[in-house]
């Protein structure tokens, strides 16, 4: 079962994502690429609500090296 998701990396190339400012539009351009859509805005204004702050306390846990899967879903899924 392969595996689908916008963000797939570590939590510090995440966080260097988010200091450039490219986040939400990188998972726009992600989402769009594999649903074919553009997202709800109140999706994209969640995505740069929540994602910083948890990658935030992952970084300050001294987790820079987690790996982060953001909007997941299996292929076949309706996700």
């Amino acid at each position: 079962m392969a595996l689908r998701c916008l963000y797939q990396g570590s939590a510090g190339e995440l966080a260097e994502v988010i200091a450039q400012g490219h986040l939400v539009e990188e998972l726009r351009r992600r989402f769009v690429a594999m649903h074919g859509a553009r997202p709800r805005e109140s999706e994209s204004a969640s995505w740069g609500g929540s994602i910083p702050t948890v990658v935030d306390l992952l970084i300050g846990a001294g987790l820079r090296d987690v790996q982060v899967l953001v909007e997941w879903a299996h292929c076949g899924s309706t996700a």
